[in-house]
């Protein structure tokens, strides 16, 4: 198997290497979710690890049930392979230290950790036969909030020796990446959120309101409509995102960027 060789460069590429150094400069201007992960895979393969997958905590803004310790699928090298985990509970719970959540520290997945139980380890050892490698680096990043945990995994059909040497040498660099990209690939989701759901400007405008704690006949007010009209929005635009209620729209508001952060608007109350 070819393996890359970082060229030697003068200024930032002496210290960084190359495909890192290219992404950092080309992954902002991402303007998708799609080309986010497209930047990903391309480093991966750079540093030889041509599989990658990723996990994201299913959060409220898309699952009505709001279960923290579910997970879904984000995107994997193939289609083959996400198609495949879609319906596969197994890998669905990761490398989880407890079957409520992933442990959230950095795992080589083919190692079999003294530390761990040995269920967990056949956990890792199905997830790892189901993304179709051998070897495996997962990579916990948290973007945002709680809701907003992810996994990262780099894997490969190495040796584990020479997977473990491509880690000494990129695993910082990945983990960098693996960071970035998750913050990157949430923002541009939430701006895709209105697309994919189909939203009007007036249902998103409505969205907002409801957002900034306002009641119904205030709304109606404000938009310079009947009360009844504001109830037959709020049931469509309820229908479309599936907010169960009031409070999980208003919460979605924000998700979605909408309207600020309570917290992070109020600096007294975010230093206090």
């Amino acid at each position: 198997m070819e393996h890359f060789t970082p060229n030697h460069f003068d200024g930032p590429e002496a210290i960084v290497p190359a495909p890192l150094l290219q992404f950092l400069q080309h992954f902002g201007t991402a303007q998708s979710t799609d080309e986010t992960w497209g930047h990903l895979r391309q480093l991966s393969a750079a540093f030889g690890l041509g599989q990658v997958a990723y996990f994201q905590s299913v959060s409220s803004l898309d699952d009505p049930a709001e279960q923290p310790q579910d997970w879904r699928i984000v995107t994997t090298a193939t289609q083959a392979c996400h198609d495949r985990l879609a319906h596969s509970p197994m890998a669905l719970k990761l490398a989880a230290s407890d079957p409520n959540g992933v442990k959230m520290t950095p795992t080589f997945l083919h190692v079999r950790d003294p530390l761990v139980s040995d269920a967990t380890h056949r956990r890792q050892m199905a997830m790892l036969q189901e993304l179709d490698m051998t070897t495996a680096f997962a990579i916990p990043v948290i973007s945002g909030d709680a809701f907003d945990k992810a996994v990262m995994v780099f894997g490969s059909h190495m040796h584990p020796d020479e997977f473990m040497s491509q880690i000494e040498r990129f695993g910082c660099s990945l983990h960098i990446a693996a960071m970035a990209s998750h913050a990157r690939y949430v923002s541009l989701y939430k701006q895709e959120f209105v697309l994919r759901t189909r939203l009007t400007d007036k249902q998103s405008e409505l969205i907002r309101l409801v957002g900034m704690g306002l009641l119904d006949k205030q709304i109606a007010h404000q938009l310079g409509i009947s009360f009844s009209a504001v109830r037959q929005r709020l049931a469509a635009v309820q229908q479309k995102t599936g907010a169960r209620n009031r409070a999980h729209l208003a919460a979605m508001a924000m998700r979605i960027d909408l309207t600020a952060d309570a917290l992070m608007a109020n600096p007294q109350m975010a230093a206090g």
